[in-house]
């Protein structure tokens, strides 16, 4: 994995709705954090695919399995490499249109829910 502050993690979720509690700083935004670049090629918190990489490795591999199907992301200094059921996808739109849909919402994000309608339309505009 080399994914952020884990060298090695293995997960089976199933059925619906989870909640990981733990101390700060222990991990539990990089696990839902790997989820959302599995599923939608995009960190919710880095901009750039370095900042991903647990500090002394070279890159890192996250792979899961989703509606029906064996997703893989490789990353390294360069760039992403990805995968779906071992084939390599080149484009990420091919990839995208069959790893599903995920949408991440963070604690920044919690006025769009809470606050007035004027924060809603500055979103959407």
């Amino acid at each position: 994995m080399n994914f952020r502050c884990f060298e090695q993690v293995s997960l089976k979720l199933s059925g619906a709705g989870k909640i990981f509690v733990g101390e700060n700083a222990q991990g539990k935004t990089s696990l839902l954090e790997a989820v959302c670049l599995l599923l939608r090629l995009q960190s919710p918190r880095a901009r750039q695919t370095r900042q991903l990489i647990r500090e002394g490795a070279n890159g890192f591999g996250i792979s899961g399995d989703a509606w029906g199907r064996n997703l893989q992301v490789r990353g390294d200094r360069k760039g992403l490499g990805l995968r779906i059921e071992g084939e390599k996808i080149m484009a990420r739109r091919d990839y995208l249109s069959e790893s599903g849909l995920v949408v991440w919402m963070g604690n920044e994000d919690l006025d769009l829910v809470r606050g007035g309608g004027e924060s809603r339309r500055r979103f959407l505009d």
